[in-house]
């Protein structure tokens, strides 16, 4: 498992821990500009205007990151790199 930490628009961090694949999924739906979701986990994800939006139940529309999503792929990039 990798883990992915990311800074939520409210102000707190959350910690995701995800297999390569998952992480992989995500970095691709993110890459994709399209405005779908996908399903990882517990969670479901959604980019709209330039952020990722979740939700652990329904379609991702309220809560997101307030970390870019290149910043994101970034992270991503790492969390796969740290478990090499």
């Amino acid at each position: 498992m990798a883990s992915l930490k990311l800074y939520t628009y409210w102000g707190k961090w959350m910690t995701f821990d995800f297999t390569d694949r998952q992480l992989l999924s995500l970095k691709r739906h993110i890459d994709s500009d399209g405005d779908s979701t996908i399903q990882i986990g517990g969670y479901a994800f959604r980019c709209i205007q330039g952020h990722l939006y979740f939700s652990n139940g329904g379609i991702p529309g309220k809560y997101y990151f307030d970390t870019p999503l290149s910043e994101i792929m970034t992270l991503i990039d790492q969390a796969l790199a740290a478990k090499a």
